[in-house]
């Protein structure tokens, strides 16, 4: 097995996060996090490879931070799984400019 090599730590955090696509706005929650990216779980499938702005807001909901990303992956969550959402995905955040 290859063993994947992530250019930074991810941190198990459970955070609200409004992405917003071209064609819509979901709310979702953080799985982990990192300077790079984050796992989010949404409750239907979200568009791949487009551009999406992702707003995470840590404890306070009158602070948040905004980034820019890409969804890279979705995968639909098991019909069993004890989590209330429906998908999760991984959102790569793309450089500031």
């Amino acid at each position: 097995m290859v063993e994947e090599k992530r250019s930074a730590e991810r941190h198990p955090r459970k955070l609200r996060a409004l992405c917003n696509f071209t064609q819509m706005s979901l709310v979702g929650e953080t799985v982990d996090i990192s300077e790079n990216g984050a796992g989010v779980f949404f409750p239907r499938d979200v568009p791949r490879d487009g551009e999406v702005n992702v707003n995470v807001y840590p404890d306070d909901e009158s602070v948040y931070i905004q980034r820019r990303g890409v969804v890279r992956w979705a995968q639909e969550l098991s019909p069993s799984s004890d989590n209330a959402f429906g998908f999760r995905c991984g959102i790569e955040f793309l450089p500031d400019v």
